[in-house]
């Protein structure tokens, strides 16, 4: 664009810049979006690593259960019938879960 003057104006495609000028934004956004998806890969391989170095640092330490917290987070757990359960979390959460 930059190297059209009054001399070679007749040579100037407009057509073909305009596919130029399109094809250039159409490649930008793909740029844009791989760009984006790449650094959503980075995202979940970064806390994948934070997570593995906890799960890591997890091993040495046995877990226990504290029936303390179940109590205070649980309000109650309703048998629907053979195959489904719900549980009743404080705050009116509910979730139904089938038995395998």
């Amino acid at each position: 664009m930059s190297a059209i003057s009054a001399e070679n104006a007749e040579q100037f495609d407009e057509r073909r810049a305009t596919e130029l000028m399109n094809e250039k934004a159409s490649l930008e956004q793909r740029l844009s979006q791989i760009t984006d998806v790449m650094q959503k890969r980075q995202n979940a391989k970064s806390r994948l690593d934070e997570i593995y170095g906890i799960l890591d640092g997890l091993k040495n330490h046995p877990m226990k259960f504290d029936d303390q917290i179940l109590r205070q987070i649980l309000e109650c757990v309703i048998i629907e019938s053979k195959e489904r359960i719900k549980v009743v979390f404080t705050g009116g959460l509910e979730v139904e879960q089938p038995l395998y």
